[in-house]
């Protein structure tokens, strides 16, 4: 068996764990980028093990899509989520515990490398960065008008539009928003070789 679809079969099981603990612990399904991104990993790995040998173009840019979600998932955990919960001690439960291992760590690495190294992404061009940078934008507008609203707050602290002045909230746009077209454009530049 080649190793795309081992690691998609991985992928598919992954996923399902991890987001049956999500689901379990209470967190809310569509509010968390996290949680949507994985969604969307587990949904790409069983198209592209249907679609596999059929050359689809849907196929790759819709693993593409979630390849890139899950990158700026991990990353987020790492330079913000984590170093923003030091001193209350709670970092590590970003990255251990049942639910946290599979969407901040395994999940994310796994795709990575699947989409890097063994699937066929050829089909994948230049203009499609703006797929997963479009997903991300789309996640962040619908989020920040939830919040302007009150219908959700947060998820994340630095969502929380309303605990932090105007200048910080336009910083995180800025930030994560940048965050995301690099890794787009890195992966689709290195995957396209």
């Amino acid at each position: 068996m080649s190793k795309d679809i081992i690691l998609n079969v991985a992928i598919i099981i992954m996923e399902v764990i991890g987001l049956t603990m999500e689901f379990i612990t209470g967190n809310q399904f569509f509010v968390y980028y996290t949680v949507d991104s994985n969604i969307i990993a587990l949904l790409s790995a069983v198209v592209y093990l249907i679609c596999r040998n059929q050359n689809s173009r849907f196929a790759v840019i819709l693993r593409y899509v979630a390849t890139c979600a899950l990158s700026l998932t991990m990353l987020i955990v790492f330079l913000v989520l984590m170093p923003t919960h030091i001193k209350s001690g709670t970092a590590l439960s970003y990255i251990v515990g049942w639910d946290s291992t599979f969407v901040h760590v395994l999940c994310p690495v796994a795709s990575f490398i699947s989409f890097m190294f063994y699937e066929k992404n050829d089909l994948l061009k230049s203009e499609d960065v703006r797929f997963p940078v479009g997903y991300t934008i789309i996640y962040g507008v619908i989020i920040v008008m939830l919040n302007i609203v009150g219908k959700v707050y947060g998820p994340y602290n630095f969502l929380r539009i309303y605990d932090q002045p105007v200048w910080m909230s336009i910083f995180w746009t800025v930030f994560i928003f940048g965050i995301a077209i690099f890794i787009a454009r890195m992966i689709q530049s290195k995957a396209a070789k």
